[in-house]
């Protein structure tokens, strides 16, 4: 049976869902290969561009990621309600094609405020993870929510590990410039993979999915406000400290060790590879322990694992200890995903879903300032800031959870 007709050849909804849902996420991978081999190389390259210093590289990568995060945040409910409308495939075409135009872009640019301005000028087309997600919340069955949306986490965090791993060996052969060529090819073979094989749900099946979903937006918004929040934090936390590994592995003697874009590399793939198993040991356990459990564990894990990284002398312990914390909160944005599903406000429409999407694409952009903020002051304080922010998402989750339990009784 050849590929298409294998697409065309399910029986059942859930048997489309699974082979739809098979096809986005190795798209999905071969894209995110593609930008990761540059993404966490992005201070680095703003240095070959003429800033020299290390502190004022970092603010400009935070700009430059931050600020095209928070267009792309609010594009999410645009491109969801088209989606809703036209169907999925048309909108993540659409994103594939602007993320290989994009990485083509940056590759020729000259300094660091032409990077600036084609992220933002792209940012208004991209969004082909947030989209996922959204679509994933909307459309799996309830039965394997959680497991669909770990599995998402783990594609994008297996892609983001390996990549980082290729780019930090070609950036210490032939630099920076060059991953971007690569990434927009990359772009171009996620986009046929889409055009040629994924299929848009049938009526029917899109009218039983819009028939399980309550409410309207307005319902969506004060239903999921809590967790978006929530997620919007941890999302803000985990990024901080993204674009700053390449510098505080300089730091901490990786050119002497062995060369920075390796131990940079080798970080980012092992911290990747801990996420992933978190994510999918969080969805199995939610099967039989409440998310909300789960989600104050992992935050709690977090906030204790966090500190230390602003404390350490030797670049190999900054390996470990990053690994570590992935191990420890990497689950959370599974968990999160699945409570808002199981609310039922984001299920049969991915303009509800893009809600709780925004609060993580949110937390990407302001995690990325906030992190090159603080670095202004402290490369180590950051970890430390990161660490009582931790504490007080726990506190505040905590809270949620018993205004939800008082609910239910």
């Amino acid at each position: 049976m050849n590929l298409r007709r294998w697409t065309r050849s399910a029986r059942n909804p859930e048997e489309a869902w699974s082979r739809n849902l098979a096809i986005l996420l190795t798209a999905i991978f071969i894209e995110e290969i593609g930008w990761s081999l540059t993404a966490p190389f992005l201070p680095l390259y703003i240095r070959e561009l003429g800033i020299g210093d290390p502190k004022a590289a970092a603010l400009w990568a935070g700009v430059v990621m931050g600020a095209s995060l928070a267009i792309g945040c609010a594009m999410t409910p645009f491109w969801a309600a088209l989606a809703d409308r036209f169907g999925s495939k048309l909108i993540l075409l659409r994103a594939l094609i602007a993320l290989a135009a994009t990485n083509l872009a940056v590759g020729l640019v000259a300094n660091v405020e032409q990077i600036l301005m084609v992220r933002l000028a792209s940012a208004f087309f991209t969004g082909l993870v947030p989209l996922s997600y959204a679509v994933i919340t909307s459309g799996a069955p309830q039965a394997t929510l959680a497991q669909s949306v770990a599995h998402l986490q783990t594609v994008t965090i297996v892609a983001s590990s390996l990549g980082p791993l290729i780019g930090g060996m070609m950036v210490d052969r032939i630099g920076v410039r060059p991953g971007y060529f690569y990434a927009a090819a990359l772009c171009v073979c996620g986009f046929l993979l889409v055009l040629f094989l994924f299929r848009n749900p049938g009526r029917a099946t899109a009218a039983r999915a819009a028939s399980r979903g309550q409410g309207g937006l307005r319902a969506a918004v004060v239903g999921l406000l809590p967790f978006t929040t929530v997620l919007f934090l941890a999302q803000s936390i985990d990024r901080s400290f993204q674009p700053l590994i390449p510098i505080y592995v300089g730091e901490l003697g990786g050119a002497a060790a062995g060369g920075v874009g390796f131990w940079s590399g080798l970080t980012v793939s092992l911290a990747g590879a801990a996420m992933a198993v978190a994510a999918n040991g969080m969805a199995r356990l939610s099967r039989y322990v409440s998310p909300v459990t789960l989600l104050l564990i992992a935050l709690a894990g977090g906030a204790l694992c966090c500190a230390p990284i602003g404390f350490l002398g030797a670049v190999w312990q900054l390996t470990a200890t990053r690994t570590l914390l992935s191990l420890a909160v990497g689950g959370a944005p599974t968990l999160i995903f699945t409570v808002g599903g199981t609310l039922g406000l984001a299920r049969g429409s991915i303009g509800r879903s893009s809600v709780l999407v925004m609060g993580q694409q949110l937390g990407s952009a302001v995690g990325p300032l906030m992190g090159g903020a603080v670095a202004q002051w402290s490369l180590r304080g950051v970890f430390v800031v990161n660490a009582a922010l931790y504490l007080g998402t726990f506190l505040f989750t905590s809270s949620i959870g018993r205004r939800r339990s008082r609910q239910d009784t």
